[in-house]
């Protein structure tokens, strides 16, 4: 309910922060339960919302893609054997036509699932 509270705030324009207060409830969500996929998830799909939102208004997109490749990063130290975190980091390197880290990742993954 909360989330759904600030999510509409951020729609509406009401809090142009960098780190917006979804954001920080999302950080603080995490910091008590780190192995939470449901959490990770959410996070995940709304920095790639926030990702695809940049693009199309051709802002601070290397920003947002920095910001979203090390929330992935953060996510697999945590939760490692989820191969849907895995194929969902592999679809956006893909889409950023990042040959070589795509590559690179994908051998971690095939390391890291059983």
């Amino acid at each position: 309910r909360y989330f759904d509270h600030l999510r509409h705030r951020l729609e509406q324009g009401m809090d142009n922060m960098v780190f917006s207060p979804l954001d920080m409830v999302f950080e603080r969500a995490l910091k008590v339960m780190p192995a939470s996929y449901k959490l990770w998830h959410a996070y995940l799909e709304w920095k790639r919302e926030q990702f695809r939102q940049a693009i199309s208004l051709s802002a601070e997109v290397e920003f947002k893609l920095e910001e979203l490749i090390s929330l992935y990063e953060r996510a697999l130290v945590c939760l490692p054997r989820m191969p849907r975190l895995w194929l969902d980091y592999l679809s956006v390197l893909g889409c950023t036509h990042r040959l070589t880290a795509c590559r690179l990742l994908f051998n971690r993954a095939l390391a890291a699932l059983p």
